[in-house]
């Protein structure tokens, strides 16, 4: 009786099974490493091109990328188990399909205003503390500062302190000050003697007073990392002024390399009393 019970239990392919379970590990373990480097090169990429310019949201970028890649490895693991078991994956890629189009569908405007926010990142449109000028789809232009911008949303504060929420969808026309078509631009590669933060602060003063010794201010100057090494980075100073006086741009030039020097960061003159 026993025996004809145990009879009509589905007998089980050790082999088969063994080589399923080794076939999703591997396909796990690629899955992982694929993500991992994905990861990786999203760092490098917001760290190196992002990291001196506006931090939060250059993470808030990279956080979206990132998590964009996570989602994408899971769905690619999960299909590839199920092709591993025997599962036929065909429906579930036709209803994930389904889901997506009626999402993407029932969410345009989320979808374009994500898909102007990326390009806003990547074209260099602007950055937070510009001033600029906004023409909406709605003719209505908005002057003011960017105090904010998300993946969805610009903000703009006037000069009555009102905040404006802008779709990034609904932008036709930026008109930023910051970015005049004249302008001042060099590199200097320092050595990390002290914080980014310190080194920008310091590249800010001396830059401002390179400006009032040229006879030209106030003007706002911009200093960013442009890329970082084991003990140096090369940070790029930019003066949105039209300078169109050659002779200004040299002596601004001279001013910030005769300071730096100073400070003992370069080579040709041994540094002040006092300062490390």
């Amino acid at each position: 009786m026993q025996a004809g019970m145990f009879a009509l239990l589905p007998t089980v392919d050790v082999d088969a099974l063994a080589s399923r379970l080794w076939e999703s590990l591997i396909a796990v373990a690629v899955t992982l490493v694929v993500w991992r480097l994905a990861t990786l090169a999203i760092d490098r990429l917001f760290v190196r091109r992002f990291a001196g310019r506006f931090i939060p949201r250059a993470i808030t970028f990279g956080a979206l990328c990132k998590s964009s890649a996570t989602v994408l490895a899971v769905i690619a693991a999960i299909l590839a188990l199920l092709h591993i078991w025997g599962m036929d994956i065909t429906p579930a890629i036709w209803s994930a399909g389904i889901v997506t189009a009626g999402l993407a569908f029932g969410a345009q405007a989320v979808v374009r205003d994500i898909l102007a926010g990326l390009s806003f990142l990547f074209e260099d449109v602007y950055e937070i503390g510009d001033a600029v000028e906004v023409t909406t789809t709605v003719n209505s232009v908005v002057a003011g500062t960017i105090e904010n911008l998300s993946l969805r949303l610009t903000v703009v504060v006037d000069e009555s302190g009102r905040r404006f929420a802008i779709p990034n969808g609904n932008i036709l026309m930026v008109a930023n000050a910051n970015k005049l078509a004249f302008g001042t631009s060099f590199t200097l590669m320092l050595p990390l003697r002290a914080s980014i933060d310190v080194l920008t602060k310091q590249l800010v003063e001396i830059a401002t007073g390179a400006c009032a010794a040229a006879g030209i201010g106030p003007a706002t100057v911009n200093v960013y990392v442009s890329d970082v090494g084991l003990d140096a980075a090369t940070f790029r100073l930019d003066f949105p002024t039209s300078l169109t006086d050659a002779a200004a741009r040299s002596r601004i030039r001279e001013h910030v390399v005769a300071k730096v020097q100073a400070l003992g960061w370069l080579p040709g003159a041994a540094p002040k009393p006092g300062i490390e």
